[in-house]
């Protein structure tokens, strides 16, 4: 984000920055607003690719521009979309754990937003990494992408499993919870995907 307020400034364009975290009815009231607000274009990281796709359409009906990353959207009524490849991301991180864990082990998944296109296409990337390996998946939660919730369901897997041997991650932050978790619960540290 700290880039693209810079970018924006450097344009002399107005930035306006609303966070839904991670509520698709929080990020469609979020976009109306800013659509009131008469803007002159709209970038969406949709929450959710179904909920969210009617504010875009209604956006593009208007002649605004809107430009959608991070995550997929189900309308082809955007201007242009900047996605990486999730399935990818899964996958190359599940073949890293199984790498480390030399095909065989527990593992954990902490998984990003229920129902987010992202989420799903690493989940099933890891879940495509592991097929034909002796990798047992023992839990997996929803932490939102967030350090905090990365860091409690790490610590309730933790209590309800005495052997995990792996953390599949979807993401950085809940990589760095389930580390601290790992630390505070005097439990060894264990291969950990993530992101950067």
């Amino acid at each position: 984000l700290g880039s693209t307020k810079i970018l924006a400034e450097n344009l002399g364009v107005e930035l306006i920055v609303t966070d839904a975290g991670g509520d698709a009815t929080k990020e469609i009231s979020d976009a109306e607003d800013t659509l009131a607000k008469g803007v002159d274009a709209l970038l969406l990281s949709p929450v959710a690719p179904d909920a969210v796709a009617p504010i875009a359409e209604r956006a593009a009906s208007m002649g605004i521009p809107v430009i959608v990353w991070g995550s997929e959207i189900n309308t082809d009524k955007v201007t242009s979309k900047v996605v990486s490849d999730d399935m990818f991301f899964g996958e190359e991180g599940g073949r890293k754990l199984v790498a480390d864990l030399g095909g065989k082990g527990n593992v954990i998944m902490l998984r990003g937003i229920a129902g987010n296109s992202t989420e799903q296409a690493r989940y099933d990337g890891a879940i495509k990494a592991f097929e034909g390996t002796d990798i047992k998946i023992v839990g997996e939660e929803y932490g939102g992408w967030a350090f905090d919730k990365g860091k409690s369901i790490t610590e309730s897997l933790l209590a309800a499993h005495p052997e995990i041997d792996g953390v599949w991650s979807s993401g950085a932050a809940m990589t760095r919870g389930a580390i601290q978790a790992f630390q505070e619960a005097g439990r060894p540290l264990v291969p950990m995907s993530g992101e950067n």
